[in-house]
């Protein structure tokens, strides 16, 4: 177990505490639910009878997910405060059924873990409503609606006499927390299924379904009854503020590539007897490189209350992070053909994963300038790339069963390019490298080669025929001549560094800031500025910025030919900032372009060891 990333594993008997979760690999996710709002816009919700709803919110039209509705059932009067508040997916009334959506692809290559607490209360006795369901589909497949509510709690299908009703579209995965017991029974099994003994009607219990389309598959996996442990949900309560109606769930997914890899599901039933191993079960076949996920809940003729909060979610193994590099060699002149290299590496520093999805680069060079033939690379295939067009396109192989190592870099690729005739002065190169589990920021996985273009020479006139001597003038003085000459502009350089690449939540970091004129002249008016993101707070700079928004920004005069200036600043992450935070800095002033720099650190969690 690399890192102390991975999960720890318990050697305990079936039903005995479940496994621990260890510190991060890469967090996807992280949504309280607590607020007025939520985080996160990709988040949406829908429903028939019954919209998702925040509870410490009773704003009813703010999106993407409304507040409650003054005088909800089972809230105070003002709703929850906010920081205390939950996801409610249905209230205790008949036939509703409520569903959120993320719909936004994430990487699966690297496993999966998702922590969350549910409160299932107020419901009719003794067992409460249908239940609620968390998730995945393919990410390759856009989340339009749920599966069908009841039995299937918006996962799987449902036939009940003559009616079917389609399941998820692209459904991989459907935990179930599954109160009156139809989630694993017949009417929630699709089209193709093999013959299970485990299918049947089972009350107060967590089943998982495996993937499915529309009115196929959706086979039942694994269904184990809860009701010794004080069951999915409590109806006799009438408020989630009783300790015996929070139960806190763990699913885990392994890796796809990892040998045995299974599906494993915990609870937490707030017993004093910690997590409890439910159920574990293989990986279904086929799995997708990437998922979006989803909670559905609903109510028939028997009601309940269904409600979620303190979403997490990581994966279980580091995650690659792609880097590129763009490089030419000699002059570059204009109304030629100049060949420009490309390096992509999967970087090998302590925290970064292998590729196990395709590796794409991208080339696109200044408007103008075409692909003038095409690219080349041991391994790349280019096949997508178009001569004569404004762009090319590389692919490399990569996948669960052949992973591209940490610390590789791969082949460079070779891309001539077709200067147009009439570009002359600066132009710049992009080169950018993507793949579906890439870590890294879209600006991390980009680089650009700037280079000054030589214009073609005009032709010489021929030289003019000698003319007929004439008889010659008495001499006169020489008129003066002045000749001006233009200095070259001046030019800037920047660098930017970190004093360390990693710290946990509430510690600090000081970057470097050296700004160098390169040019021959003198740089005049200059700006330089500093962008922390969210999650990191100025604490200190020296010389003393100015604030403006989230940068911190110093003035220059003037700054000669030759010479540097050093700006230090020094931030803090915040508590809940997990993840890689990109600072960038620039600089520019009159006359001079603009130049950028920027630096990466991993805010890590705030004490070592495990959680959960």
């Amino acid at each position: 177990m690399t890192q102390g990333r991975k999960r720890l594993a318990l050697a305990l008997a079936l039903l005995t505490l479940g496994p621990v979760s260890s510190a991060r690999a890469d967090q996807l996710i992280g949504e309280p639910f607590s607020g007025s709002t939520v985080s996160d816009t990709t988040f949406a919700s829908g429903g028939t009878g019954f919209t998702p709803c925040l509870t410490a919110s009773q704003n009813t039209s703010q999106s993407p997910i409304p507040g409650c509705a003054k005088g909800a059932g089972s809230l105070p009067v003002a709703g929850d405060a906010p920081g205390s508040g939950v996801l409610r997916l249905t209230d205790s009334k008949i036939n509703e059924a409520g569903f959120v959506f993320y719909n936004e692809a994430l990487p699966l290559t690297a496993g999966m873990q998702v922590d969350f607490n549910y409160y299932a209360y107020n419901g009719t006795l003794p067992t409460g409503a249908d239940g609620l369901s968390f998730f995945l589909a393919d990410g390759a497949v856009d989340l339009t609606s749920p599966g069908a509510p009841g039995g299937g709690l918006g996962y799987s299908t449902v036939t009940n006499g003559a009616a079917v009703f389609d399941g998820l579209a692209g459904g991989y995965l459907g935990l179930g927390l599954d109160e009156w017991g139809n989630y694993s029974n017949t009417i929630a099994q699709g089209a193709g299924c093999p013959a299970n003994p485990a299918v049947g009607f089972h009350p107060q219990s967590v089943a998982l379904r495996g993937a499915g389309n529309g009115r196929t598959g959706y086979c039942l996996l694994a269904t184990t009854s809860v009701a010794g442990f004080g069951g999915v949900s409590n109806a006799l309560a009438l408020t989630r503020g009783l300790p015996s109606v929070e139960r806190s769930v763990r699913l885990i997914v392994d890796p796809p590539g990892q040998g045995g890899a299974q599906v494993t599901a915990d609870i937490d039933f707030h017993d004093g007897a910690g997590y409890r191993q439910v159920f574990q079960a293989p990986l279904p076949p086929n799995p997708p490189s990437t998922f979006k996920f989803g909670f559905a809940s609903s109510t028939g003729g028997a009601v309940g209350t269904h409600e979620i909060s303190q979403l997490q979610m990581r994966t279980v193994q580091d995650l690659p992070r792609l880097t590129v590099a763009k490089s030419h060699a000699g002059a570059v002149a204009a109304g030629t053909t100049h060949d420009f290299t490309i390096q992509a590496t999967v970087a090998g520093d302590p925290g970064d994963g292998p590729a196990q999805a395709p590796i794409t680069v991208t080339d696109t060079p200044p408007a103008g300038d075409t692909i003038a033939a095409m690219p080349t690379g041991s391994g790349w295939d280019c096949s997508a790339t178009t001569v004569g067009a404004d762009s090319a396109s590389c692919t490399y192989a990569a996948s669960a069963q052949q992973p591209v190592a940490a610390g590789t870099a791969l082949p460079p690729i070779t891309v001539p390019i077709a200067i147009a005739a009439d570009r002359h002065g600066v132009a710049v190169n992009t080169a950018t490298v993507a793949s579906s589990d890439n870590a890294n920021t879209a600006a991390e996985s980009t680089a650009t080669d700037s280079y000054d273009v030589d214009a073609p020479q005009p032709e010489q006139p021929a030289p003019s025929p000698a003319p007929t001597p004439s008889p010659t003038p008495a001499p006169t003085a020489a008129p003066s001549v002045v000749v001006h000459k233009t200095a070259a502009p001046a030019k800037l350089a920047i660098a930017q560094t970190a004093d360390r690449s990693k710290l946990r939540a509430g510690g600090t970091v000081r970057y470097t800031i050296k700004v160098t004129n390169t040019g021959k002249t003198a740089a005049r008016s200059l700006k330089v500025c500093d962008k922390l993101p969210s999650g990191l707070a100025s604490v200190s700079s020296r010389p003393k910025a100015a604030a403006s928004g989230r940068r911190r920004c110093w003035t220059v005069s003037s700054l000669a030919a030759g010479k540097h200036r050093t700006f230090t600043l020094t931030a803090r992450a915040g508590k809940g900032a997990f993840g890689r935070k990109l600072v960038s800095a620039t600089a520019g002033g009159r006359g001079v372009k603009t130049v950028r720099a920027t630096r990466a650190v991993t805010v890590t969690d705030p004490l070592p060891g495990v959680t959960g």
